[in-house]
């Protein structure tokens, strides 16, 4: 039978040939609402349990987990116009928790409750960053990848631990805008962080804005370039048996992934 995702061949999968004192740290964080338990738990169920530490924000407090709930971040604000407005907020409290060492992270993942992260795959890829360093890191077409504003694209991305530590999104000015990744790629650049090319040497994307059957991003077309690489860290717009397949097809294949 045909899979509905195209998920990469098991021999793309990476798996770690050297100890777990090497291996980036990795907090996830997703963005979701009191209409969406369903996915909020099924992030977690998936992919969320492999990340070192997992939060999830919410306009309600309520449980996703049997020890888990969500986090309390704004008052029922549509995330249409207030979610740049909600990361001042989330940003905050990640950076409380930098100060008052209750984590030690070296990444955060941001994503909405519709995605997919292969964090043995991300772990990897971020291990040929230095570990002070300042990054940003997403997924972006070409024809923004090629202008003078080369913002990250999507629902998914990553933000190193120096970023959140120096509370830069609260020296940016809150607007009424749902776009957080613009905003962010905007406030970002202003204080200095470059834009990370995070395609493979080959041209393949990492960072997926859609499902796996679909073009990474649909302004590229649909040609094996726009293909995901068999390094690929993450997924947008996927829920449901396509999430459980990919979570079947990354995780349950890779035994030995190193993610302590």
């Amino acid at each position: 039978m045909k899979s509905a995702t195209n998920i990469p061949p098991n021999d793309g999968l990476i798996t770690w040939a050297s100890s777990k004192e090497t291996a980036p740290q990795i907090a996830c964080s997703i963005f979701t609402s009191k209409k969406n338990h369903h996915l909020a738990i099924e992030s977690y169920e998936t992919w969320g349990k492999h990340c070192k530490w997992f939060f999830a924000f919410s306009e309600e407090i309520w449980h996703f987990s049997e020890d888990q709930t969500t986090i309390h971040t704004n008052e029922g604000q549509s995330r249409e116009y207030y979610l740049w407005n909600e990361m001042h907020t989330i940003w905050d409290y990640l950076a409380d928790l930098y100060e008052k060492e209750i984590i030690n992270a070296d990444y955060i993942t941001f994503s909405g409750d519709d995605t997919f992260w292969i964090m043995h795959h991300l772990q990897q890829y971020l291990r040929v960053f230095p570990i002070d360093g300042r990054y940003f890191l997403g997924g972006t077409d070409s024809t923004v990848r090629k202008s003078r504003f080369p913002y990250i694209e999507g629902s998914g991305y990553v933000v190193s631990r120096r970023l959140i530590e120096e509370r830069i999104v609260s020296k940016c000015p809150p607007f009424r805008v749902g776009a957080e990744n613009i905003i962010l790629s905007y406030c970002l650049y202003q204080f200095g962080v470059n834009f990370t090319d995070t395609r493979t040497k080959e041209g393949y994307s990492r960072f997926c804005r859609s499902k796996p059957s679909d073009p990474c991003f649909l302004t590229d077309g649909f040609n094996e370039i726009t293909k995901p690489a068999k390094e690929v860290v993450f997924f947008g717009g996927t829920t449901g048996a396509i999430r459980k397949e990919l979570h079947d097809g990354y995780y349950s294949s890779n035994k030995n992934q190193i993610m302590e």
